[in-house]
């Protein structure tokens, strides 16, 4: 999961690294300011099946994920 979860955010132009921490679901991205920005990178988050922050994943999305990168 968290490799989808990660070439989602990479495919964003400007995104230098992403640390996924899958005890507090959290992550941390570096990224251009000058290319990109948060809310472009939680776009690419919703856009491949999941939440970012107070934005609701893409139903059909989250319904393609395997189950096991689905909420529990």
């Amino acid at each position: 999961c968290g490799t989808l979860l990660e070439e989602a955010v990479y495919a964003v132009k400007g995104v230098r690294r992403v640390d996924i921490n899958d005890q507090s679901m959290t992550m941390q991205i570096a990224y251009n300011p000058k290319k990109t920005g948060p809310d472009q990178i939680r776009k690419a988050i919703t856009a491949a099946g999941y939440d970012a922050d107070n934005l609701k994943a893409d139903p059909e999305a989250y319904r393609k994920l395997d189950d096991c990168c689905k909420k529990q």
